[in-house]
């Protein structure tokens, strides 16, 4: 699992700010559709501005960790949408994408609604651990 994540962003999702969506085949259309309205309750927020890269994806990887001992639920992770970063594009929004679409638990994600951080946040629903 520790690998998956360190393997680097695939690309895909994005080029600047847009939305980001994700839906593994096994994840209901019914399911996902409360997924991007924000229907399922935030069981963690994690806040990932002012890290780097490697940082952002270490607390990625313990987000991921402490959660597969529960039921499925799904958490929040604010990556900022980039508009100020040093590289004039974003950069911890689109990794965290492909980190997230490479982790086998993770069911889905879906950028949050604007109350809860608009395009600079994501909710993330994760397979249950007890499988």
């Amino acid at each position: 699992m520790r690998a998956a994540l360190h393997e680097g962003d695939d690309g895909t999702d994005l080029s600047s700010g847009e939305e980001l969506r994700f839906r593994r085949d096994h994840l209901g259309l019914k399911a996902f559709r409360r997924l991007r309205r924000g229907g399922f309750p935030i069981y963690a927020e994690l806040d990932l501005h002012g890290l780097t890269l490697a940082q952002a994806r270490d607390e990625v990887q313990q987000l991921l960790g402490r959660t597969t001992t529960l039921d499925s639920i799904c958490v929040r992770i604010i990556t900022g949408r980039g508009l100020r970063s040093a590289e004039g594009r974003p950069v911890i929004k689109p990794a965290v994408a492909g980190w997230l679409r490479k982790d086998p638990r993770v069911l889905g994600y879906a950028s949050a609604r604007q109350v809860d951080g608009g395009l600079g946040a994501i909710y993330v629903l994760i397979a249950s651990g007890k499988r």
